[in-house]
Parts: structure tokens; C-alpha cells; sequence
């Protein structure tokens, strides 16, 4: 089945009821889940706001029981990596709205890949518990763009699953193309492959996807690269006008 996320920043604040709301419009937009992206987690040996957050969305979809999944998406700022992964897999990897693969705990991340997961994967593994890893593809330096090299290189590092790729910026054709490529790899490389799409972008460079055309072009295309799951990039980050959620329009 192909999975659809929306890509959820987690820095607002966010209580139950809130989020309960958030959920019942994903899902009535077709939505499977949200990919929850968080910049921290333990700082000084005590939980941040981001924790609470989290608590608050798992907790939200367990009262609602309709089968709403979410999968964890730290971003390269949660440091030092061992003590935070470790922390927050066992903290919902029991949990039964818990993004699975063929009944494994998924997880994600933004801006590392598998290296920099090695040491806290080997140990939750050790440990029992069962990691399906799906990190982001990045390129390699001096690499203008995500090639089916770059991606095969992300598939033979330690503990991947799968790969994803955050897309925004660039333009329709050139989403279509990383798409294809990074999708091309996942095959050859036997892993599971989760594509990105984006309704506009405007941060350090504007992306303007030409409205549906653009994006419905993109979605064309992951249909055509049977994707297994794709990303929506994002629900709610208001500070980069990449959001689907409606709520600063009025």
C-alpha cells in the first residue's frame, strides 16, 4: 500500500485536542500520517517542549482510534545523537500509532544519514527492538543534485531501510527527476524508497511550483516511479509557505 505523510513541524505548541483536530483534517484529506519533525529532545538531561509536543500528538491519535501513524523525524540539531535516539525509540516504540514497515518500528531522520545512527541503532537492535531507518538523501559534495549514485551510496551505509528526500527546493522538473532517480536507487539497492512533493517553497530561495500544474506534474510522476510511500513537505511550516494546513488563509 502507498503510504502518504505530511511532513509536521513540531515547535509550536501543540495539546491534545489540538492536535485530535489536525489529525481528523489529515485523514479526511486522505492523509496516513504525519512525519514529525522536531529540532530537539533531551537538552541538560530534561525533556524539551518538543517531548511534550510529541506526547501530546501520540496521545491524540490513541484516543481518536482510526489508525493514524506517526514517524519520527529528528533533525540534525537532536544531539548528541546515541542519548536522544535511544530515549525517544523506546519511549514509542511500543506505541500503537507508531509508524510500522511489516510490523517494525519506523524511523526517520533530517540531515543525518546512517553513520551518524550506527552506534544507537546497533544498540537498540541489540536490545531486541527492531528499526526500520529511512534517513534523508542528501548529496555529495561538489553533487549539484540527487543522482541514482548519490542515492545508491545512502543505501549501502549502515542500518538503511529506505531513503527520502525533503523536496522543495527546485523547480517541478527538477523534483520529477530526483524523485526518479532516488526511486531508480531504492530499487536497485533493494530498499524502500519515500518520495517528496511541495506546494510552494519560499525561504532562502522561492520555488514557485505553478500552482496544480507543478504539483499535480510531480505527483504524476511519483505514480509513474510507483514510490512506496511519498512525503508531503509540509503541513504547517507557516515560516517557509510550504504549508498544505489552511489555517493563515483565512
Amino acid at each position: 500500500r502507498h503510504v502518504v505523510f505530511a511532513h509536521y513541524m513540531t515547535c509550536f505548541t501543540l495539546d491534545v485536542d489540538f492536535c485530535k483536530e489536525e489529525i481528523r483534517i489529515a485523514q479526511a484529506h486522505g492523509l496516513d500520517g504525519f512525519a514529525m519533525d522536531f529540532g530537539a529532545w533531551i537538552e541538560g538531561g530534561k525533556p524539551t517542549g518538543y517531548v511534550s509536543n510529541m506526547d501530546n500528538m501520540f496521545e491524540a491519535a490513541k484516543q481518536l482510534n482510526t489508525g493514524f501513524k506517526l514517524l519520527l523525524t529528528p533533525e540534525y540539531s537532536v544531539q548528541p545523537v546515541d542519548t536522544n535516539v535511544e530515549h525517544m525509540v523506546n519511549r514509542y516504540v511500543d506505541h500503537p500509532n507508531a509508524m510500522r514497515h511489516n510490523g517494525v518500528f519506523c524511523l526517520s531522520s533530517y540531515g543525518m544519514g546512517g553513520d551518524a545512527y550506527s552506534s544507537p541503532l546497533t544498540k537498540l537492535k541489540a536490545e531486541g527492538k527492531k528499526i526500520f531507518f529511512i534517513p534523508l538523501s542528501g548529496v555529495g559534495r561538489h553533487e549539484m543534485s540527487d543522482s541514482v549514485e548519490s542515492g545508491l551510496r545512502l543505501c549501502q551505509e549502515p542500518h538503511v531501510d529506505g531513503i527520502w528526500r525533503f523536496a522543495c527546493d527546485d523547480s517541478p522538473c527538477g523534483l520529477i527527476n530526483v524523485n526518479a532517480n532516488l526511486r531508480r536507487a531504492a530499487t536497485r539497492a533493494n530498499k524502500l524508497y519515500m518520495a517528496g512533493i511541495s506546494c510552494h517553497y519560499n525561504s532562502a530561495n522561492v520555488r514557485d511550483m505553478q500552482g496544480l500544474r507543478g504539483y499535480g506534474a510531480i505527483w504524476e510522476g511519483i505514480i509513474r516511479d510507483n514510490a512506496d510511500w511519498t512525503e508531503i513537505v509540509t503541513w504547517n511550516d507557516y515560516n517557509e509557505d510550504t504549508n498544505l494546513m489552511h489555517y493563515k488563509w483565512k
